[in-house]
């Protein structure tokens, strides 16, 4: 009785059937710009493929495609760092020769105020005295800052060369200007000319410096870059050049960088000199410059490579470092020293002893993981205590 009355109920005709509700359904989706797709039908011999192919031989169709397309990521990524490293290089040289053009229209300007001066007898210097005169004070402060910060920017005189740390023994960019010349000079913090005491160029970290301390400062940094001496080409440097993307690429945010910024064709030509390191970790190619540093193993390039530098000052170390991930796991060298300016007096961190004890320290610790010069939190905290803490607990007691 019962399924007589489902049958019934099932060819009422008043109930609407499930294929008429779809049909509505479908209808009333399609004014909301939904589509159906149908279902892709494969011919007869692609199905006999698949179905007959095995277990092991899907898994290594999929692990073919998971190998494809990670290839394709990693040269998405490497052309992609390869295009903001020209990018930096472009900007970089845009600065460079706009510090040219400062410095060009800043001696003009110097010229042109000593035939005034010269002409008028300096009305300026007797109104700069008395507070109240308001129009020559703020030109005044604005020659003095315009100056101070060209002369930090000025670096044509300084001379970098390839060669030996002493210390360490191994190869490294360094400065061989003498630190008297008035064109080192530029690299220091000038003093203040007739004028307030808060006239320091901008992003000034430290108090007045000489050139000879400034020197040793940046040779302190571009020695803990040792490990990279050899990751630079000439396309990281100039965008014209052709060069296939290589391990080499991710040293742009490098103390190393802003000095190989002009660099002769021969320097490159002495990277390329250097036998193909063994593949190795990080670790262990630390590990191996330590043992190098240790037996004093290392060879200078002969002959010695000099050149020219442009732009690489502690204005420019100190924005570098500014501008890098912070410092939490890992530290890049230029940090570690910026770091270490902050924690210490210089007087301690600038004695020789203490230097090239930092330095020896520091050998087997910076590592290279692809992307620059870096040092490890624990290990730089490690040094810290071990080389300076005792000196400066010594000059306290």
């Amino acid at each position: 009785m019962s399924q007589d009355q489902s049958q019934d109920s099932g060819k009422n005709p008043e109930r609407p059937s499930f294929q008429s509700w779809w049909k509505k359904s479908k209808e009333a989706l399609r004014t909301q710009n939904i589509t159906f797709v149908q279902a892709a039908n494969l011919s007869g011999e692609e199905q006999d493929a698949s179905s007959s192919q095995t277990p092991q031989d899907r898994a290594k169709a999929r692990r073919a495609q998971v190998r494809k397309a990670q290839v394709e990521h990693r040269q998405r990524k490497a052309n992609y760092v390869k295009q903001l490293e020209t990018e930096v290089a472009r900007i970089r040289d845009m600065i460079a020769a706009t510090q040219t053009e400062t410095r060009l229209l800043q001696a003009e300007n110097n010229e042109m105020r000593s035939r005034l001066a010269a002409r008028t007898g300096n009305p300026q210097q007797s109104t700069a005295a008395h507070p109240g005169a308001a129009p020559g004070e703020l030109s005044q402060d604005l020659d003095r800052s315009f100056s101070a910060q060209v002369q930090l920017d000025n670096t044509d005189g300084v001379t970098l060369n390839l060669g030996l740390d002493e210390t360490m023994n191994l190869p490294v960019y360094q400065i061989n200007s003498d630190p008297t010349s008035s064109s080192d000079a530029a690299n220091t913090y000038p003093e203040p000319q007739d004028g307030p005491e808060d006239t320091e160029p901008p992003y000034c970290p430290f108090a007045q410096l000489t050139p000879k301390q400034t020197q040793q400062i940046i040779n302190f940094i571009l020695a803990l870059e040792h490990i990279c001496w050899d990751h630079f080409r000439p396309s990281n440097f100039q965008p014209d050049v052709a060069e296939p993307v290589g391990t080499e690429s991710g040293h742009t945010l490098m103390a190393s960088s802003l000095a190989l910024r002009t660099a002769p064709g021969a320097v490159f030509d002495a990277m390329r000199a250097q036998p193909p390191p063994p593949p190795q970790s990080p670790a262990a190619l630390a590990a191996r410059l330590a043992a190098t540093a240790e037996a004093g193993a290392a060879t200078t390039p002969s002959p010695p490579i000099a050149w020219r530098a442009s732009g690489i000052t502690l204005h420019s170390l100190y924005g570098l470092a500014s501008s890098v991930n912070p410092p939490d796991l890992e530290l890049a060298p230029v940090q570690a020293w910026f770091e270490l300016a902050a924690r210490y007096p210089l007087d301690v961190l600038l004695r020789k002893d203490v230097a090239d004890q930092l330095k020896r320290a520091f050998v087997g610790v910076v590592k290279c993981p692809h992307f620059g010069a870096a040092i490890e939190r624990g290990a730089f905290e490690s040094i810290c205590a071990r080389v300076v803490d005792p000196e400066l607990a010594d000059i306290l007691t």
